[in-house]
């Protein structure tokens, strides 16, 4: 395509106004305690591991499709660089079919990793997110620390 003459332009930002508005409030809540990373693909913090069951072909197409996406905010503690919760701003947008389809395959391959996901509405940006319940309540569920 390259040879070709495709065009490509520079979206300017990697988060939306509102995505923005809200990494200053993340940054305000927990900027001291956590790293904060916009637009991270799953695939930076999940992996497959060989399994007998699963073709090397099988596991390639499944890591695409997860890889392809993203998550609005990744939350990393100072500390220990552990990843402290995935949060996800839902807007209009995940009101969308495949959004909601989209959003639920997240939600399930994070329940079966142990990775802490909120799902925060726009209209309760204003409120601090339960970032370290939701942490505790994972490792809790998953058995680790």
């Amino acid at each position: 395509m390259m040879d070709m003459g495709v065009i490509l332009e520079n979206r300017q930002y990697l988060t939306t106004p509102t995505e923005r508005d809200y990494l200053k409030k993340l940054e305000e809540w927990f900027g001291h305690y956590c790293a904060i990373s916009c637009q991270v693909s799953p695939g930076r913090f999940l992996k497959f591991p060989e399994q007998d069951n699963f073709s090397d072909e099988e596991r390639a197409r499944f890591f695409t499709q997860f890889n392809a996406m993203s998550v609005d905010y990744v939350l990393v503690s100072r500390k220990n660089n552990k990843i402290i919760c995935i949060i996800e701003l839902d807007d209009k947008s995940h009101e969308q079919e495949d959004r909601i389809a989209r959003d639920k395959r997240l939600e399930q391959l994070f329940d079966m990793a142990g990775v802490p996901l909120l799902r925060v509405s726009v209209n309760n940006m204003n409120t601090i997110p339960p970032v370290w319940e939701r942490r505790k309540a994972v490792e809790a569920r998953m058995g680790t620390q």
